[in-house]
């Protein structure tokens, strides 16, 4: 499950790069992928797939920060579900890498 947790974290800062570089702001103080997603990124870049993807990562971290319900996830998410999300977090991570200067 750290592996999901590390995920969210790398995708996290990744978008805060985003942000930074394209605001010049320091970014939201906040672990809401979709939130950072909105703020980084133009409307016409943050397409569906991006959404559903945040949306699903999204309580990985809050899991492994706070975790009272970490054997349910555990339960609920068997291995290749985590082998599946790291997978998708190296292609999505190209594809924000791509956006920075």
């Amino acid at each position: 499950m750290e592996s999901a947790f590390f995920c969210h974290l790398s995708i996290e800062k990744m978008l805060k790069a985003l942000i930074t570089e394209r605001t010049e702001e320091i970014p939201l103080k906040t672990h809401n992928l979709l939130l950072l997603a909105r703020k980084g990124l133009r409307e016409a870049e943050l397409n569906t797939e991006m959404k559903e993807f945040f949306a699903e990562i999204m309580p990985f971290q809050l899991e492994s920060r706070y975790p009272s319900d970490r054997r349910r996830l555990l339960q609920e998410n068997p291995p290749a579900r985590f082998r599946a999300l790291f997978e998708r977090t190296k292609e999505m991570l190209a594809c924000l890498n791509q956006k920075l200067k």
